[in-house]
């Protein structure tokens, strides 16, 4: 078991025999998948932490507080990516936008083009498109379903996924 103490506006974790995990210096932290990971933030800055006694890297501009496909949605220094829970770059910041996996895909962003990124890029075949993602017309959908995401809309209409303007 896993305690958060908070003292002063900060918040840190205790393991159940009151020994500390992180000390209470931090703004806030979260737990994230499965295997006992959290999202800590300092300032605007967020760090993946993974176990005791590993130091924290405050990399991270954005964590997302979705966990699907054993991936975590990221921000680092402008681009968006996906790191799994140990706190590894999975597919690497590189987008320019980015939203959280909906079953074996994430919608994302690159030069311009909207595209969906496979949660797994190494099982999707040679229809690929630019680091293993696939452009967002060729995504399929059985639902005439609409989503709002930030300033656009993605639209599975016929079979087929839409993204517009606002």
């Amino acid at each position: 078991d896993v305690f958060y103490v908070r003292a002063n506006r900060k918040v840190g974790l205790l393991d159940s025999k009151g020994r500390e995990i992180l000390p209470v210096n931090y703004d806030a932290i979260r737990r994230v998948g499965l295997s006992g990971s959290y999202v800590v933030r300092e300032g605007d800055k967020y760090a993946l932490f993974c176990g005791q006694g590993e130091s924290l890297e405050f990399k991270y501009d954005f964590v997302s507080e979705v966990y699907c496909q054993n991936l975590i949605r990221v921000k680092r220094d402008g681009g968006w990516g996906f790191v799994n829970e140990e706190g590894h770059e999975v597919i690497p910041p590189i987008y320019q936008r980015a939203w959280d996996f909906h079953g074996q895909a994430a919608l994302v962003k690159l030069n311009g083009e909207w595209l969906y990124q496979p949660s797994q890029p190494t099982l999707v075949n040679r229809l690929l498109h630019k680091n293993g993602a696939v452009p967002v017309m060729k995504v399929m959908r059985s639902d005439d379903t609409a989503q709002r995401y930030d300033s656009y809309i993605v639209r599975f209409k016929d079979g087929a996924l839409f993204v517009e303007d606002e």
